[in-house]
């Protein structure tokens, strides 16, 4: 990377063929062929705000968790804006594309989001369990289906499209 040697985390895409983004101290990068070059991605906050960032399939849309709210791209990371539709701004935790188009789901302050139109508009997940924080989402396998929550209550939860576990 260039002009970045303390890389201090790497967000891999969780859709086949979508970026890599790495933040370092000199700001957001990303690399669109598995990490062989890098280019600068400009953005707004600093770097210490950044939580997370996730890319949709073909890396169009950009989606960033700060400690400011959640902040969208997209046009690939050109520019940026305040993403306020259905998310209120403060802390977003953890963002994540799934494997389909447009759906993406967000923590704020411990409650889950989800978008099905690329981050336009959120919409709270209702849980069976509100006293529970969702703190890091995970998706490691797209084509399952099944996105993962790590908590500090109850260690990690899962939840299939359509219920909640």
């Amino acid at each position: 990377i260039p002009g970045s040697p303390a890389v201090s985390a790497l967000y891999l895409p969780t859709v086949s063929g979508a970026p890599m983004i790495a933040r370092a101290a000199g700001g957001l990068y990303i690399s669109k062929d598995c990490g062989e070059r890098w280019e600068s991605l400009p953005f707004p906050l600093s770097t210490s705000d950044v939580n997370e960032v996730t890319s949709s399939g073909d890396g169009s849309i950009l989606l960033a968790a700060t400690r400011l709210g959640l902040y969208s791209s997209s046009d690939g990371g050109t520019k940026w804006y305040a993403n306020l539709g259905g998310i209120p701004a403060s802390t977003v935790n953890s963002v994540i594309f799934t494997n389909k188009d447009g759906v993406a789901y967000a923590v704020e302050y411990g409650r889950l989001f989800r978008t099905s139109n690329a981050g336009v508009a959120w919409t709270e997940v209702p849980t069976s369990l509100p006293s529970v924080r969702i703190r890091q989402l995970w998706l490691p396998d797209p084509s399952s289906g099944r996105l993962y929550g790590i908590t500090g209550e109850l260690g990690i939860l899962f939840r299939d499209e359509g219920q909640i576990r």
